[in-house]
């Protein structure tokens, strides 16, 4: 079975390392014409869906999805500063400070400066 959902919490960092790749190709292939300024990930394009619900999903939620802030998000930070993008994306994400579930998509931005 082909899962699109992170089930282990070293999937998120094989995600931002392609990412970073990813990114860094593009921004210097399009920038031979303008400057790359913004940079969005696709929705899933961190972490995948969760498709579905039960115990799977609650431990995923519970044990497997990173936290915002978090050492992702400075991850993506430091890719910011790196090519010097704005970058905003969304991940399914635990944010307690502000909701105190995880089970959101949560969006967020960053940019150079950070």
């Amino acid at each position: 079975m082909n899962h699109t959902w992170k089930t282990d919490f070293s999937d998120y960092w094989k995600d931002l390392e392609r990412l970073q790749t990813s990114i860094g190709y593009a921004v210097w292939n399009c920038s031979l014409d303008l400057p790359v300024r913004l940079v969005a990930i696709s929705e899933g394009g961190i972490g995948g869906w969760c498709l579905g619900g039960g115990d799977e999903h609650l431990r995923i939620c519970r044990d497997v999805v990173p936290e915002i802030p978090g050492k992702e998000t400075e991850f993506l930070g430091e890719m910011c500063k790196q090519f010097n993008i704005y970058l905003i994306a969304q991940m399914v994400a635990k944010a307690p400070k502000i909701y105190g579930r995880p089970d959101i998509q949560h969006r967020f931005y960053h940019r150079p400066q950070w």
